[in-house]
């Protein structure tokens, strides 16, 4: 495991690409309970593997990013990840990633508001 430090969001991609697994490691808390860390969302995009505590909002994202409570556990998951070769798993993450861009869920809110205000129109 490395620490680089912040980097400009424009060349995450490009650290992203170099990940073997992408990790989450929340302590878990009051805090921790209301999170949602798009950084999952960025993971995804890459299709990394995804390794967190258990976050009740990462929690919903089962098959796609793995839950692991405790040290030995935690790297129980991540050695797991490393050596994932599922390209449907992939698939899912990108897919997954796609439809939670800014602009899908601009669309969403938008078709609610018509449904709301219209009928749909």
């Amino acid at each position: 495991m490395h620490h680089l430090g912040g980097k400009p969001y424009e060349i995450l991609p490009d650290y992203l690409a170099a990940l073997d697994v992408a990790i989450v490691p929340y302590a878990l808390g009051d805090v921790t309970a209301g999170v949602s860390p798009l950084k999952v969302f960025q993971f995804c995009a890459q299709g990394k593997p995804v390794v967190s505590t258990p976050v009740p909002e990462i929690a919903k994202l089962t098959g796609l990013v793995e839950m692991a409570s405790g040290a030995e556990n935690f790297v129980a998951a991540i050695e797991r990840a490393l050596s994932e070769r599922d390209a449907e798993r992939v698939r899912r993450r990108i897919e997954y990633a796609k439809a939670n861009t800014w602009a899908s869920r601009a669309e969403q809110v938008v078709a609610i508001f018509r449904e709301l205000l219209g009928g749909g129109r």
